[in-house]
């Protein structure tokens, strides 16, 4: 009878300490998740920065990396469009600039031949 009501105990105490355990590894998962949410809008909101960054500095290479981050961790459509369009402005920009620049030679050119 004793030995009944002393292996009884110790399958109790045995049980408590099992879901003791239980709990506190899902607490500890519980935080993981919440530590893994917090990085993951922690690294969207740097995403966000060097994108806008890369945009103001009319850097091609860094907004194609930036949209490629972006993409990486799954960011909204509406910054990675907004970086696109970025990326197309620059582009024009760029030829544009090219174009203005190799019309400015040739009439360099011209003045110094004395055509002009």
């Amino acid at each position: 009878e004793e030995r009944k009501k002393l292996e009884e105990k110790q399958r109790l105490e045995q049980k408590k300490a099992a879901e003791e355990a239980a709990a506190r590894e899902a607490a500890r998962q519980k935080e993981i998740e919440k530590a893994a949410i917090n990085k993951r809008e922690e690294l969207k909101k740097t995403a966000k920065e060097s994108m806008r960054l890369a945009v103001s500095n009319r850097n091609l290479k860094e907004i194609d990396e930036s949209i490629q981050q972006a993409l990486d961790i799954g960011l909204a459509d509406e910054h990675i469009k907004e970086a696109t369009e970025a990326r197309e402005k620059v582009v024009a920009i760029e030829d544009y600039s090219k174009k203005v620049k190799a019309e400015l030679r040739i009439l360099g050119i011209k003045v110094k031949t004395g055509i002009i």
